[in-house]
């Protein structure tokens, strides 16, 4: 599958946070791994690199298609987790006491090799050429 457009060639590399409502403790091993199995499923205009679960939130390394946004990601990634979890393991739900599996916002961050200084050397670079 292939991130490339025809014109350009881009890295697009998001760090992402989903936290479980009130940061309750959902997830098992099981029920990580089974997630992170649905969500590899899903993939389409972005890749899925790396996947960390703990029992009140996870993180998500994707790599995306320059016509993606981060936020369109986030919301795949939240409601096919808790369309899973509600199917597959409600008692997970119940246990935690959540009305909901995530917080109604997501942490992203954008990742990779250039640094901030190396932007600001291309970028005034450019605006002074």
């Amino acid at each position: 599958m292939a991130l490339e457009t025809d014109h350009a060639v881009t890295v697009l590399r998001y760090h992402l946070v989903l936290a479980t409502e009130y940061r309750r403790g959902v997830f098992t091993d099981e029920s990580a791994r089974d997630v992170t199995e649905r969500w590899l499923e899903l993939q389409n205009k972005f890749l899925i690199d790396k996947v960390s679960f703990l029992p009140d939130h996870v993180h998500v390394a994707v790599t995306v298609h320059s016509t993606v946004a981060p936020a369109d990601v986030v919301v795949v990634l939240m409601n096919s987790g808790q369309e899973f979890i509600w199917r597959q393991y409600p008692h997970l739900a119940v246990r935690a006491r959540v009305k909901r599996l995530w917080q109604s916002s997501a942490y992203t961050g954008s990742f990779g090799d250039l640094t901030s200084n190396a932007v600001r050397a291309y970028m005034h670079r450019w605006s002074s050429g």
